[in-house]
C-alpha cells in the first residue's frame, strides 16, 4: 500500500497533537496502514448493507 510522503508526516503531526509522542516516518507508515485497513473493515459491512437495501427496495 503506498501512502504520500506528505501524508505521513501529517499522520506524524497528528500523533504528536493527539497523544503527544513523535514517531519515526516508519512508524507513521505502519500505524497508517493499519488504520486504513480498519476502515475498510468497518466501511465494508455498511457498503453491503446498503446495496442489500437498495435491492430490496427495487422490490
Amino acid at each position: 500500500m503506498h501512502i504520500s510522503e506528505e501524508k505521513i508526516e501529517q499522520f506524524q503531526e497528528l500523533y504528536l497533537e493527539q497523544l503527544g509522542k513523535e514517531i519515526s516516518k516508519e512508524e507513521a507508515y505502519q500505524q497508517g496502514v493499519k488504520l486504513v485497513r480498519l476502515v475498510k473493515i468497518l466501511v465494508q459491512p455498511k457498503q453491503l448493507y446498503d446495496h442489500e437495501r437498495n435491492t430490496n427496495d427495487t422490490n
